[in-house]
């Protein structure tokens, strides 16, 4: 009996864990995004972890880092960056901050594990419990 009931509380417990995973993630994404439809450039900059590492086309290219006054900028281009995707028999171009109107919502499938996830051309990644937008690709 005793040995049912630990083996219940430990898969609760792990069940609970991954999901408060997930919501914290869906929580994050729904704040960020809010913050970048608002253009709420504070806001942003306290859910980047600072200097932002923003990688080139190549993986040849060293990562360039942009510090608290360089990120606007850099976060900006990255925005307006288009990015192609195949809708039916078309190709159809939407900016990176269309994408991130379009998608409201952050399912368990967005996630590469538990602690990480990538929207496009942005990455983020969950450290010490806290989720942050850790590094961009700029195609230029």
């Amino acid at each position: 009996m005793m040995r049912m009931v630990l083996t219940l509380v430990l898969f609760f417990g792990v069940t609970c864990d991954a999901a408060q995973d997930r919501f914290t993630a869906g929580e994050f994404w729904a704040s960020f995004r809010q913050a970048v439809l608002a253009n709420d450039e504070r806001k942003i900059i306290s859910m980047t972890k600072l200097p932002l590492a923003v990688y080139g086309v190549s993986d040849n290219t060293p990562a360039m880092y942009y510090d608290r006054s360089e990120f606007p900028a850099i976060f900006r281009k990255i925005l307006m960056q288009s990015e192609y995707r195949v809708v039916g028999n078309r190709i159809v171009s939407k900016t990176v901050l269309g994408l991130i109107h379009d998608k409201k919502v952050l399912t368990q499938t967005d996630l590469q594990n538990k602690d990480a996830f990538r929207f496009y051309q942005l990455e983020f990644e969950a450290i010490n419990g806290r989720w942050f937008l850790i590094r961009g690709y700029l195609e230029e």
